[in-house]
């Protein structure tokens, strides 16, 4: 009954609120089975407040992961941040940079953390330098 109810919501072609669409993703999360249907809009649907949390964070780094993480699509460790930021191609460099050389205590854990990710093996030292700052500078 759930499900079918659900499934009537997602087929409404009306605009939704980040709070609306952030319950219908958990819901989709919690059932079990997910239909062929449910599995095309949760990607859509994660892919949506994805775009968002990213146009948030290239204006503003700390709103844009604020953001992921009231979503449930990030981590509050700093090992989660340093491994998006990483690993997500659409961010701001300069932005990236602003995040990470912030004078705060938890942006440094980042920063550590964001500079253990990186792999200098068998670069010389220019090409590595070039490697560090090619993740937060443009």
């Amino acid at each position: 009954m759930l499900q079918k109810r659900l499934l009537q919501k997602l087929r409404r072609p009306k605009r939704w609120t980040n709070q609306k669409t952030a319950q219908t993703l958990q819901r989709l999360k919690e059932n079990n089975r997910p239909t062929v249907e449910q599995v095309g809009t949760f990607r859509s649907m994660s892919k949506r407040l994805s775009f968002r949390s990213l146009c948030s964070f290239n204006k503003k780094p700390k709103r844009g992961i604020q953001y992921l993480q009231d979503q449930g699509m990030l981590g509050s460790t700093a090992e989660d941040i340093a491994q998006f930021l990483h690993q997500e191609d659409r961010l701001d460099t300069t932005q990236v940079g602003e995040f990470l050389g912030e004078n705060i205590k938890f942006n440094k854990e980042v920063m550590y953390c964001y500079v253990d990710h990186l792999d200098f093996c068998g670069r010389d030292f220019v090409s590595a330098l070039r490697a560090f700052l090619e993740g937060f500078r443009e």
